[in-house]
């Protein structure tokens, strides 16, 4: 989702710098947000940013609110700005610190792999031509102890095939990388999740296998795949999860709409290269639509009910239900959003329109998962001699955890 929201965001940054003297006159107009604690321990959301839009008229900024306040994209210069907005290392501002020569020039959420001895980091080189695209895997491995930095190219097979290729995911399973990907059929709408098998000691691809297609028999059928979030995208892990929706159109007279055929949750083997479904209770099939966490162990839902908002663990290894957590939020219509990190959950309500009447005000609630104990509870709220109102109004995008 959030590739999607960074176009979006990079084609207002060039409208915005266009008109940059017209940004600076509407400077006095952004108003000031903050996280602010009701209760618990203010350093429970120190690691917090929430990202999102201000919207004033014609005037759109983008914003990220923490609890020292807000920072509004028209503060920042050019290349900040676009530094901002094509970097996706959300989560990964350790390892800018700590390996900083190795990390230069590297981002990506689903691009890095991290143990006790290896920091391993992938990449794809396109170059896009009239009758074939060519696609290259670009890695480069830091070996921890000896600092040793190594760098080295591969050709994807079977690269004219697709129109466009993504990295998933990246672990390294014995002396085998493994990187999964998502490829665009070149000549359909098909989508394939590949699973590449590279030896690292011949530096070449070993095995280009096909775990899961989007292709559909029935003309009006179409798949759609959404990768789950991981706890912690570098961490070792020998399974990564994908949510298959299959729909079809529906036409009417003066519309066409998409109505669910079927669901199912589909765990991938990185070690074997197997897709296998994980059978799910009824009431944990993402309601509301919300993607679920994994860790090594256990997949993390949100669950709508009459008691409010559930967060519920479950154990795919053993197709049971751990625990339950009740929040104290109700999911309205509204929306919201959901993280875990580091044994901890994450849940903060995005109501519309906030800072205007009568928009309720964003809640964050953070949870020990496997006590349910609530270690804080804060709010979006607005600083300022107006704290009430204003002209314009904050929209909630997503949430992330340093």
């Amino acid at each position: 989702m959030k590739r999607y929201i960074i176009s979006i965001l990079l084609l207002s940054l060039i409208v915005l710098s266009i008109g940059a003297f017209y940004i600076q006159s509407a400077a006095s107009g952004s108003p000031q947000f903050s996280l602010k604690k009701q209760t618990g321990s203010e350093k429970e959301a120190d690691k917090v940013k929430i990202h999102g839009s201000y919207q004033n008229g014609n005037f759109i900024d983008v914003v990220t609110l923490t609890t020292d306040g807000s920072v509004y994209s028209k503060e920042m210069g050019l290349i900040n700005k676009t530094e901002q907005l094509f970097s996706d290392n959300d989560g990964n501002q350790d390892l800018d610190k700590k390996y900083r020569s190795f990390m230069r020039g590297k981002n990506g959420m689903n691009s890095f792999y991290e143990d006790e001895d290896h920091l391993i980091f992938g990449d794809i080189e396109y170059h896009f031509g009239q009758m074939a695209n060519d696609f290259t895997f670009k890695l480069s491995m830091l070996e921890k102890e000896s600092e040793t930095e190594k760098n080295f190219d591969m050709k994807i097979p079977n690269k004219e095939k697709y129109s466009f290729i993504s990295i998933e995911d990246i672990q390294l399973i014995g002396n085998k990388l493994k990187i999964l990907t998502r490829n665009a059929d070149y000549d359909s709408d098909n989508t394939e999740v590949h699973l590449y098998t590279i030896n690292l000691a011949n530096r070449e691809v070993e095995e280009d296998k096909t775990v899961v297609s989007t292709e559909n028999e029935a003309e009006n059928l179409f798949t759609d795949l959404q990768l789950l979030n991981s706890t912690n995208t570098r961490q070792p892990s020998q399974y990564a999860f994908f949510y298959k929706e299959i729909s079809k159109n529906i036409e009417m007279e003066e519309s066409t709409y998409s109505e669910p055929v079927s669901t199912e949750l589909i765990m991938i083997d990185l070690e074997i290269g197997k897709e296998i479904k994980v059978d799910v209770p009824d009431d944990l099939q993402m309601k509301p639509r919300i993607l679920p966490y994994y860790d090594s162990d256990l997949l993390y839902f949100t669950q709508s009910g009459e008691k409010g908002l559930q967060l519920v663990t479950y154990s795919y290894k053993d197709g049971k239900i751990v625990n339950s957590i009740g929040t104290g939020l109700e999911h309205g219509e509204s929306g919201f959003q959901f993280a875990v990190k580091n044994g901890k959950a994450y849940i903060l309500t995005t109501p519309d329109r906030i800072g205007q009447k009568p928009s309720s005000t964003p809640s964050l609630k953070i949870f020990d998962i496997k006590t349910g104990k609530e270690l804080y509870q804060g709010v979006v709220e607005l600083k300022g001699q107006d704290k009430n109102k204003t002209e314009g109004y904050l929209m909630i995008d997503w949430l992330t955890i340093e």
